[in-house]
């Protein structure tokens, strides 16, 4: 259920898996605030 869901979103091009990197790469960075994380997400990089 979960992969048919995500299949179904990857699909629909509601998000790019660049864009789950990039999220991921700045979340599991201690340094970074929520405010840089935030940032990223509106696509400005930080």
């Amino acid at each position: 259920m979960i992969f048919d869901l995500f299949d179904k979103l990857r699909g629909s091009g509601i998000f790019l898996w660049q864009e789950v990197e990039e999220f991921c790469d700045t979340y599991f960075t201690k340094s970074k605030s929520n405010a840089a994380i935030y940032c990223q997400g509106q696509g400005s990089g930080e």
